[in-house]
């Protein structure tokens, strides 16, 4: 991840450099789903889903769920 950050476009934003299902995921905590209701949708675990909250939170430099809806709202991720 570190080498991604490092060779990474500089034009390019950090929700760029997510992967399909973290970007989907991030789009669903911004809506304001729990964890559970996301695991349930998209047929995957919670601790599942929670490690994907934490890798966007890592990704993203983020601390917590409103920290992440405030990056998608800041850069028109959710509508």
């Amino acid at each position: 991840m570190l080498a991604d950050h490092l060779h990474a476009k500089p034009e390019q934003t950090a929700h760029e450099l997510l992967s399909d299902r973290e970007f989907s995921v991030l789009r669903c905590i911004a809506e304001g789903k729990s964890l559970a209701q996301i695991a349930e949708d998209t047929h995957l675990s919670v601790k599942t889903i929670s490690t994907y909250r934490g890798r966007l939170c890592l990704k993203l430099v983020v601390q917590n769920n409103v920290e992440l809806a405030r990056y998608a709202l800041e850069h028109g991720l959710v509508g």
